[in-house]
């Protein structure tokens, strides 16, 4: 932990110097991991379905890193397959590339080969197990019977040479898909880092450091369902980092996005933090995984028709800006109080409690 400053409240605030990464094979895994924490966050730590404390600690902790997972830009929880697709393309279609066997084999092929060749090969469950929520449903069947053979067991001598059993096949299920995991991690690490991870970064450390506290203090578990107010409100068109600016009586001012950016040149867009500005994009032009975007200010000089403009009258060199389409006088600041909620919305939402329907839950 390291200290960063003090907030409103004069009290240190302190950020991580490190957070958990967790890295799954293909995009079902961040869907396991989200079914695995609604399975475990809700569970009962007293009563006749009692769990351990750690149970539901471990479900709230998943559901977190799921919900992560859906934000552009978040390193917290990430797919191997979406992190390779994002640098290098196959012969395959989309679906052919979310098993990490085939689309390693088609990226990294082994000597002698094409890509085709070995994608067809990875193909084979042997060698290379499925992963995610659909698996083998010859390995399905041969644990299940483990399993039940185990609950059958009429001594401990019978139980512990049959969860050796167990072990030793879902070793065998599990470690080809783990040995393709650090491959393909492998081949990333060979790439340039980005400009802008260690922000990136260090907002996933405070996300990190928040929730810990949050779990701290009062812990209760992710509801069911979102309410109307929990959702948040994305509508900004992008919000990324200014790059530089020229001086002239109509500022041209440079944009880096590094997500793909859908507005045409033209298109008169708007930046809440100076709502009496006028701004139109000049011109979009890719770069890498995002675009270089060129926009122009056509107001908000405050009658200063002339360089130099006030202070704060545009965004300096590395200022992070919001820029929308949609105008910001028409769209609220801010979101009414939970108490407030108008019933369009489903009215004032109700304080979330677990309660023993949670607990009871089907696993299947």
């Amino acid at each position: 932990m390291y200290t960063v400053g003090r907030g409103a409240d004069k009290e240190e605030r302190r950020r991580p110097l490190r957070a958990p990464r967790l890295l799954v094979p293909n995009g079902d895994g961040i869907a396991c991991i989200r079914l695995l924490g609604r399975l475990t966050r809700l569970r009962a730590v007293e009563g006749p379905y009692a769990v351990d404390p750690s149970v539901p600690l471990l479900g709230k902790w998943l559901t977190w890193f799921a919900d992560r997972a859906g934000f552009p830009g978040s390193g917290l929880l990430q797919a191997v397959t979406r992190l390779l697709a994002a640098h290098w393309a196959t012969g395959q279609s989309a679906a052919e590339d979310s098993p990490l066997a085939s689309l390693l084999a088609w990226i990294d092929p082994p000597g002698g080969r094409t890509g085709a060749q070995a994608a067809r090969e990875a193909e084979d469950p042997l060698p290379f197990p499925p992963v995610g929520t659909a698996t083998d449903v010859v390995f399905d069947q041969t644990l299940h019977d483990l399993m039940f053979r185990y609950d059958e067991a009429g001594d401990d001598r019978g139980r512990e040479a049959l969860g050796r059993q167990i072990d030793r096949e879902l070793r065998g299920q599990m470690l080809p898909t783990w040995e393709l995991v650090w491959r393909g991690v492998d081949l990333l690490h060979v790439l340039p880092e980005a400009g802008h991870v260690p922000e990136r970064w260090a907002y996933d450390r405070r996300l990190f450091a928040e929730y810990a506290t949050y779990l701290e203090e009062d812990g209760r578990p992710q509801a069911r369902r979102d309410h109307a107010v929990a959702r948040p409100a994305v509508w900004r068109a992008w919000r990324r980092r200014w790059r530089g600016t020229t001086r002239s009586g109509r500022s041209t001012i440079t944009v880096c996005c590094d997500l793909p950016v859908r507005l045409a040149a033209g298109k008169e867009i708007k930046c809440p933090a100076r709502p009496g500005q006028k701004v139109e994009i000049v011109e979009v032009v890719p770069e890498n995984d995002g675009h270089t975007v060129v926009i122009q200010l056509n107001g908000g000089f405050n009658n200063k028709r002339k360089p130099p403009a006030p202070p704060g009258t545009s965004a300096e060199v590395g200022e992070t800006v919001t820029c929308t389409s949609v105008a910001p006088k028409a769209m609220p600041s801010v979101l009414p109080a939970e108490e407030d909620t108008p019933w369009t919305h489903g009215g004032p939402p109700e304080r979330y409690e677990p309660t023993d329907d949670d607990a009871e839950e089907s696993w299947e």
